[in-house]
């Protein structure tokens, strides 16, 4: 969380009281990792 609010200019622990809890935090950046994952292999598949 601390990277986290560094990287938006906050302190890590404010960003409690604006997001949801940090699995849900942790889930949507891996969700949204893997579907960059999948988008380039997929372009690549199709070259």
């Amino acid at each position: 969380m601390a990277d986290i609010g560094r990287g938006v200019g906050i302190r890590g622990p404010s960003l409690y009281r604006h997001v949801a809890p940090k699995q849900d935090v942790l889930a949507q950046i891996m969700i949204g990792t893997m579907e960059d994952l999948l988008a380039a292999h997929s372009a690549v598949r199709r070259q």
